[in-house]
């Protein structure tokens, strides 16, 4: 028995992801001389980690369609010290986490630490809601997305949603709304004007409950 002698088209190829993989494919048939056999599968025989690269390039393309109008803003694991005598992620935890995410928005959103230290401005919270949606346990892995839901003339409310990193599953969500504050006069103030319609970047629709 032996492999037959025929002729190999070669597949067409692009610049992207999918380009490099029927290139290697390409690559892969000719080492393989068997027109019958796709190219997957020959490249699952020789090149595996191609494959597996390939497959997690499109779970990771379709994670952030999935996160369109949202920033990742955290990304961690749960430690059995973040959990309480229930066997979950404690409450204290949670609001750190989303705490966390929360610096790494205003960041994103043009208000670091340096520019607000040297304005004299600050964000103050003075509403927090938190829902939580699904309980997660030492080992696990999330991320918290983040985004607006409305830009005052004063404030902004923050969104965040925590969701397992291996599972999709939104863990919780916290919504807060953030006061633009004068540090010396101690104060609410108007958001800059030139900043508003930039921020109208970062708006998301809160996920259904």
């Amino acid at each position: 028995w032996s492999w037959p002698d025929q002729p190999k088209a070669p597949l067409k190829s692009s610049t992207d992801a999918a380009g490099r993989l029927v290139r290697a494919a390409n690559i892969a048939r000719s080492l393989v001389p068997c027109p019958s056999l796709e190219p997957v599968w020959v490249l699952a025989r020789i090149c595996p980690s191609i494959v597996r690269r390939k497959s997690r390039a499109a779970e990771s393309g379709r994670e952030r369609q999935d996160m369109a109008g949202f920033i990742e803003t955290y990304r961690g694991t749960i430690y059995p010290w973040h959990c309480d005598h229930l066997g979950h992620l404690t409450v204290m935890h949670y609001v750190g986490f989303f705490d966390q995410a929360g610096w790494q928005l205003l960041s994103a959103l043009g208000f670091g630490r340096a520019r607000l230290e040297a304005e004299g401005r600050g964000f103050v919270d003075v509403k927090a809601t938190i829902e939580y949606r699904a309980e997660q346990h030492a080992g696990g892995l999330i991320h918290i997305e983040s985004g607006l839901t409305r830009i005052g003339t004063t404030s902004v409310t923050m969104y965040h949603r925590m969701c397992n990193s291996e599972s999709g599953t939104i863990a919780a969500t916290m919504e807060i709304v953030g006061l633009y504050f004068d540090l010396e006069a101690r104060e609410k103030v108007p958001l800059p004007a030139a900043e508003k319609a930039r921020l109208g970047g970062f708006l998301v629709e809160p996920d259904a409950g």
